[in-house]
């Protein structure tokens, strides 16, 4: 999870290990103390293949904490705005632009994504960057949101690396009612109804720190066991307390 603590006042990432009880955090120790009310562009995951989770704040270079091994799946919902855990409370601000990929993103992906703090969305305008490479995608057209049953192979022309990967996107632009994921993948359910505010780009979804957030049950396209993921987010925080 992305979360912010308040008795270390810093940003972190966390994942629990195979077990569900012992946790694992990258701290974003090179911001320090976050300020309320201001956009900071969160960005952190898992890279199965070295080992490692990492946080990174406003496209700075990752911070790393070693890890390895599968993370846990459990029965707990997925969700934005909360944690399915008392320990961890609830987030009180803003959110705009939360990504999920089933691979981690590279330092240069991340930089493009913050865009020097005026943000980037989905359908991803930037072209590849070096390093980054456009490559053949499968396209799937679903009938409903579980159900696709056509799927092509085709060249993309000039399709930022940015989509290769991408499992859901949730804009947050919605004024009320539920999170859409633009993908139709995995649109969430809101809870005690979160408000909506001007964002980073377009508008974002507000939270009062008291058990308003979405959610979905777990299911295997948000799962994430032994691969390699990332999570990205705009959050602005009204306080620190809850």
């Amino acid at each position: 999870s992305l979360d912010y603590d308040k008795d270390m006042d810093r940003f972190y990432f966390q994942v629990a290990g195979p077990d569900g009880v012992t946790l694992t955090r990258a701290i974003a120790s090179a911001l320090g103390s976050p300020a309320i009310n201001t956009w900071y562009f969160l960005a952190g995951g898992y890279n199965y293949e070295s080992g490692y989770i990492w946080i990174s704040v406003n496209g700075r270079p990752k911070e790393t904490t070693p890890f390895t091994g599968s993370v846990h799946v459990g029965q707990a919902p997925f969700m934005l705005g909360g944690v399915a855990n008392p320990l961890f409370g609830y987030h009180a601000g803003v959110m705009d632009e939360v990504g999920f990929w089933k691979r981690a993103l590279t330092p240069g992906e991340i930089a493009a994504l913050y865009n020097n703090g005026q943000g980037q969305t989905y359908p991803f305008s930037t072209p590849s960057q070096p390093g980054n490479s456009t490559i053949a995608q499968t396209v799937t057209i679903p009938v409903t949101m579980t159900s696709p049953i056509l799927s092509f192979l085709y060249q993309p022309g000039g399709i930022s690396s940015l989509e290769n990967g991408l499992v859901s996107y949730w804009k947050l632009d919605e004024t009320t009612g539920n999170a859409l994921d633009v993908l139709g993948t995995n649109t969430l359910t809101a809870t005690n109804a979160p408000g909506s505010t001007s964002g980073v780009i377009q508008s974002a979804r507000t939270f009062r720190g008291d058990h308003q957030y979405f959610s979905i049950p777990t299911r295997p396209s948000v799962d994430v066991g032994d691969t390699s993921f990332t999570f990205t987010a705009w959050v602005s925080m009204t306080n620190k307390t809850d």
